[in-house]
């Protein structure tokens, strides 16, 4: 059975549609939605893989919400099967032949006490196994936070499709430092994130960080940051921590960093 990505890419084929075709109707960038396609969904901002994949299939003709259900369930971990413990078989002890009675007895042999205890502890055991595995089946999950398609698109889009991070226009203030550039800016990300940062009177400059990324920038006075998921990335100003701008999953604006900026000690 075809995944959901392959799904989306035959939908898309059997309709005579480029990549490009898909990403001037739906907006979304197309090195975007080569990953979808190839199922590489961990180097995309994850506060937007949702709404891409709903857009992506809606617009092949495909239904959303099927889509979404599919999705769901593959990324779903299986649940472990529990073996099955069948109870000891107590089978009764027979006695030598020609061995004679002294009396004869209607009563049935009696049960081993320690086989008996032996039966009922498998038995609970099984018994508790099946409840906690039915439980563990019936825990709700937390439900994946979305964001609405269109804030995706004016977030995330403009981002450059490469998997590392990469400035979308050239600037001095990055390639070539000046002496007088003293202000130093450093950040690390612990998830995908995607920057628009402002270095002084500058050109805006923007990226899309992948995981575990580092980067620093210098200025003169100050730097204008703005970020998609702002929880995931953390900022120190000349060596002195500043933490993170706002929560994970956030869209944080124009959020200015100069020396006069509160730091943690």
């Amino acid at each position: 059975m075809d995944s959901v990505f392959q799904q989306l890419k035959k939908a898309r084929e059997a309709k005579r549609l480029s990549i490009n075709d898909v990403s001037d109707a739906t907006l979304i960038n197309p090195g975007f939605l080569e990953a979808i396609e190839q199922g590489k969904t961990d180097i995309l901002p994850q506060t937007y893989v949702r709404a891409f994949i709903r857009e992506y299939a809606g617009f092949v003709g495909l239904d959303p919400a099927e889509i979404m259900k599919k999705y769901d369930e593959e990324k779903a971990p299986i649940a472990p099967s529990t073996p099955s413990v069948s109870p000891a078989v107590i089978e009764p002890t027979m006695k030598p032949a020609g061995t004679i009675a002294p009396e004869a007895k209607t009563e049935s042999p009696g049960i081993n006490p320690t086989t008996a205890k032996v039966a009922i502890a498998v038995i609970l055991i099984t018994t508790l196994a099946v409840v906690f595995w039915n439980l563990a089946r019936m825990k709700p999950t937390t439900p994946t936070q979305e964001s609405p398609f269109e804030s995706a698109v004016k977030e995330a889009n403009s981002a450059a499709d490469s998997t590392t991070a990469r400035p979308a226009a050239p600037s001095p203030a990055t390639t070539t430092s000046s002496h007088t550039d003293s202000l130093v800016l450093k950040a690390t990300t612990t998830d995908s994130v995607w920057m628009q940062i402002v270095i002084d009177k500058l050109p805006p400059q923007q990226y899309l960080f992948k995981p575990h990324s580092a980067r620093s920038w210098k200025a003169k006075e100050r730097f204008s940051v703005s970020l998609g998921n702002a929880g995931a990335i953390e900022f120190t100003l000349d060596g002195k921590r500043i933490g993170t701008l706002g929560k994970r999953g956030a869209v944080v604006r124009n959020v200015e960093l100069k020396r006069e900026t509160p730091t943690h000690k």
